[in-house]
């Protein structure tokens, strides 16, 4: 029963979600194609991995479907990637930063509720629940990582070329395509050398998961260190921060709805605390105020 009514929620919610995403951009006609984008990568990286890896599937229950992907997974996608590209750009990270900055986001958002989705049902991979990171695979906790760079860095190469000539925003139609080849090959590279190196088991590769933290978060501090402090205090829509709050406390009220809680307390304990992360992230020192009509929550120093 609790399965049959939260698949139609989410999808109620997730394309509320990107309504309301779209509707704060909609002054922007540059914001609003980098979300159209980022929704049409999700749903492409959804149905490639899928069909390429294999090591997945989806429940049933998904009304809106196209082949493998449920839409409402795009739609959410289109959502985290804008919202960690925002968070990033508010903190006057340098360009080279931002990337690196926006994958650690993004996997904020998956450590706290991959987990809880496999025991609820929504998706199903090929691993038993005791391994990995609490059944999820190593492989997916640093492609989330990946899946939010390649984004980043391909829509960040646009906004540079538009900025020399506006005419050349429009390639960021082939920002999807872009990413996603740079996302497969870097999936395949790691792959080959985890065999190479002999890491056969979930447990084993979790330590390329906890390489790739570190070297994004080395990345993503120096660039914090050189931050712009006058490019800080950006507007950012308080749809997209709001959005990333909701996606954490839907999972931890479920976590709490079906009692995995009591069989998982380790597991509630890290999803509690990527909440906490990003509460610090999104509401720290942004005072609500208006703009142009919009709620906007603007970082002030």
């Amino acid at each position: 029963m609790f399965y049959r009514f939260s698949v139609n929620f989410i999808e109620i919610a997730a394309v509320l979600l990107f309504i309301l995403t779209w509707s704060a951009f909609k002054d922007s006609r540059q914001k609003a194609g980098e979300l159209v984008s980022a929704f049409f990568y999700g749903l492409l990286l959804e149905e490639l991995d899928i069909y390429f890896f294999r090591t997945y599937h989806y429940g049933p229950g998904f009304f809106l479907q196209i082949g493998s992907a449920p839409l409402a997974i795009a739609f959410l996608w289109s959502v985290i990637l804008a919202s960690s590209m925002a968070i990033s750009d508010r903190l006057g990270l340098p360009e080279y930063a931002k990337p690196f900055a926006d994958g650690l986001l993004a996997l904020l958002i998956d450590i706290g509720v991959d987990a809880i989705a496999i025991r609820i049902g929504y998706w199903t991979w090929t691993i038993p629940l005791s391994e990995g990171w609490f059944g999820v695979p190593a492989g997916n906790l640093y492609a989330w990582m990946w899946v939010a760079f390649s984004y980043s860095a391909a829509t960040r190469l646009v906004r540079w070329m538009g900025r020399k000539d506006p005419g050349r925003y429009a390639y960021q139609v082939l920002v999807p395509f872009a990413a996603y080849l740079f996302l497969f090959i870097e999936i395949i590279c790691i792959g080959l050398l985890s065999l190479k190196f002999g890491l056969k088991n979930e447990s084993q590769r979790l330590w390329i998961f906890y390489g790739h933290v570190a070297v994004f978060t080395v990345a993503a501090g120096l660039g914090f260190l050189r931050r712009n402090r006058q490019a800080t205090g950006k507007k950012v829509p308080a749809i997209l921060l709001c959005s990333r709050l909701f996606i954490h406390l839907y999972f931890l009220a479920a976590l709490a709805a079906t009692k995995i809680v009591f069989h998982e307390p380790r597991l509630a304990t890290v999803a509690a605390a990527a909440f906490l992360a990003d509460s610090a992230l999104c509401l720290r020192k942004t005072p609500v105020g208006f703009a142009d009509g919009q709620i906007f929550r603007n970082a002030k120093r």
